[in-house]
């Protein structure tokens, strides 16, 4: 898939999430360390919306729920526009450095495995709002393709979207019984959710140069 790649599972950390795939690196870079990647999501509970890649306007996923376990993987729940999906879909999950030889560097994905194949994003996380931004290589160029945010408990439009969703109990966690919007923003507004704020794993040394 990438040629100019050397793929190295990250030591320290065996998990992560993936969106989109990469092909070059276009100047642009994730802001977590690969080590960091699994203390940061491991446990938490990523609230998203994807827009569209292409148009920039309109959304094609209303809201994508995904609680990740510390065992490397994690169970997903969407609403693509108004339409609920109604089954829980699990994944696996991990973060990875990616060694682009040609300009000698090191640089951290995440990195999603699917039923229908692994996808790679680059991931951009504000430690001080909880908020955060998923980048995948669209055409050779990276492209934001997500935003969102990172919390501890799950939003209870999951149960509306998805029935067969774990319960909260069962995933170490809890239900915000105020997020019943199925659609990002309205849900943002009923409650904000309890943010990860971790601005100590924020990194300014990516990427590794050598």
């Amino acid at each position: 898939m990438f040629p100019t790649f050397t793929k190295v599972v990250a030591a320290t950390a065996l998990i992560a999430l993936g969106v989109g795939s990469a092909h070059a690196k276009q100047g642009q870079y994730g802001n977590v360390e690969a080590r960091d990647m699994y203390t940061l999501l491991a446990g938490k509970v990523l609230v998203r919306q994807l827009e569209d890649a292409d148009r920039h306007s309109a959304d094609v996923m209303t809201l994508q729920v995904s609680v990740f376990l510390p065992d490397g993987t994690s169970v997903n729940c969407a609403a693509f526009d108004g339409y609920v999906d109604g089954v829980a879909a699990r994944t696996g999950w991990k973060p990875v450095i990616i060694e682009h030889k040609g300009d000698r560097e090191r640089y951290p994905l995440l990195e999603v495995e699917a039923a229908d194949g692994t996808s790679y994003g680059l991931l951009k996380y504000d430690g001080a709002t909880g908020a955060y931004d998923i980048f995948g290589s669209i055409r050779g160029k990276w492209r934001h393709v997500l935003t969102g945010h990172i919390q501890s408990d799950i939003p209870a439009a999951v149960y509306t979207m998805c029935p067969d969703f774990p319960s909260a109990e069962s995933l170490g966690t809890r239900v915000n019984t105020k997020q019943t919007s199925t659609n990002y923003r309205a849900m943002v507004a009923q409650d904000p959710g309890a943010r990860v704020l971790r601005p100590d794993l924020v990194s300014d040394n990516i990427p590794e140069r050598y």
